[in-house]
C-alpha cells in the first residue's frame, strides 16, 4: 500500500518530504506495535466502501521518535481517503490534566479536614479517608464540596478556658474579696490608728489587692466579650493619675532597692521618657518618669 497523494501538513507533521513517503510502503512508517491492528482497520475500511472507519496509530517522524496520529477514513472505487490528526498536543494537555488531578488528589486525600462532596440532590459521591476516620466507617459514595472539621480539640480547649475562668471567679475573686475588705478596715482606723509608715504600706497593699480584683474582672469581661454581652463606655481620663499608681505600686520595691521613683510633671506637653540606669553591682535600677498631665481619651 503506498500513498498516492499528499498535502503539505505531512511534511510539517512528519518531517519526510512527499516524494519520501510516496517512495515506501505507507505501513512501513507506522510503529511495529500497531501494523497488525492498523492492517485490520483499511481492509475494513475497503470492505465497507462509503463509510468512516476510525482508529489511531503511531508514525515515525524522520527525526526518529514517533508521532500519535487519529485516523479517519472512507475508501470509493478501491481507493483509500484518510485524514490524520496529529495528537501529540492533545496527549500533552491529557497528560498535564491527569498530573493537575493527581494533584489535586493528593491534597484531597492527605487533608487533616474531612471533605464532602455532594451533588444537587444532596447525594454524597466523593469523601476522602478523614471521613472514615472521623466517622469510623467506609462509606459507598456514589455537586456541591463540603468540609468537614473535627472541632473536638477546640471544645476541650475551650471548655479548659471556662473552668479557668470559673476558678479564677469564684476560687480567687471571693479570698480576694475578703482580704480587700480587711486591709480597708485597718487602713480606715478600726484597729487602732496605724503609725504614717504602716499606714503608707497598708495603703499600698491595699491598691495592689484593688489592682488584683480589676485584674480578675478584666478576665471575666473578656468572657463577656466573646460572647457579645459586654457593653463599652468611653470616655477622656487623667493618664498622670495611672502614672502615680504604678509608683506607689512599686515604691516598696524601689526602696528595697536603694532607688526610687519620680515624677516630674514640668516639662512639654505629650513627652514621655522612661530611663532605666544599673549601678556597678547590678542592684536595683533607677527610673525617672516623666510625664505631662493631661487629658488622654
Amino acid at each position: 500500500m503506498q500513498f498516492l497523494s499528499l498535502n503539505p501538513a505531512w511534511e510539517r507533521n512528519l518531517g519526510w518530504t512527499q516524494a519520501e513517503l510516496r517512495a515506501r510502503p505507507a505501513m512501513g512508517f507506522v510503529h511495529l506495535d500497531d501494523r497488525v491492528h492498523t492492517a485490520a482497520k483499511l481492509g475494513q475500511a475497503f470492505e465497507l466502501e462509503g463509510r468512516r472507519v476510525q482508529f489511531d496509530n503511531q508514525m515515525q517522524h524522520k527525526a526518529g521518535h514517533w508521532i500519535p496520529l487519529s485516523w479517519t477514513t472512507t475508501s470509493r472505487n478501491g481507493t483509500l481517503f484518510a485524514t490524520a490528526t496529529d495528537m501529540s498536543v492533545h496527549q500533552a494537555r491529557e497528560e498535564q490534566l491527569a498530573l493537575a488531578h493527581a494533584r489535586l488528589r493528593a491534597v484531597f486525600d492527605n487533608r487533616v479536614d474531612s471533605l464532602v462532596n455532594i451533588d444537587a440532590e444532596g447525594t454524597i459521591w466523593q469523601v476522602n479517608p478523614a471521613v472514615e476516620r472521623l466517622f469510623g466507617y467506609s462509606f459507598e459514595v456514589v455537586g456541591a464540596s463540603k468540609i468537614i472539621r473535627d472541632i473536638s480539640e477546640r471544645k476541650k480547649l475551650e471548655w479548659m478556658k471556662t473552668e479557668f475562668v470559673a476558678t479564677v471567679s469564684h476560687e480567687l475573686r471571693t479570698p480576694l474579696t475578703s482580704i480587700r475588705g480587711a486591709l480597708g478596715l485597718v487602713a480606715g482606723g478600726v484597729t487602732g490608728e496605724l503609725p504614717e509608715e504602716a499606714k503608707e504600706y497598708i495603703d499600698i497593699a491595699l491598691s495592689n489587692s484593688d489592682r488584683l480584683v480589676r485584674l480578675i474582672n478584666d478576665i471575666l469581661d473578656m468572657e463577656k466579650m466573646e460572647a457579645g454581652r459586654m457593653e463599652f463606655k468611653l470616655q477622656a481620663f487623667e493618664f498622670s493619675g495611672v502614672i502615680q499608681d504604678a509608683l506607689a505600686s512599686n515604691a516598696s520595691f524601689a526602696a528595697a532597692e536603694g532607688t526610687r521613683f519620680v515624677l516630674v510633671s514640668d516639662i512639654p506637653p505629650g513627652e514621655v521618657l522612661v530611663k532605666t540606669r544599673s549601678n556597678p553591682v547590678d542592684s536595683a535600677a533607677a527610673i525617672r518618669a516623666i510625664l505631662e498631665p493631661r487629658a488622654v481619651e
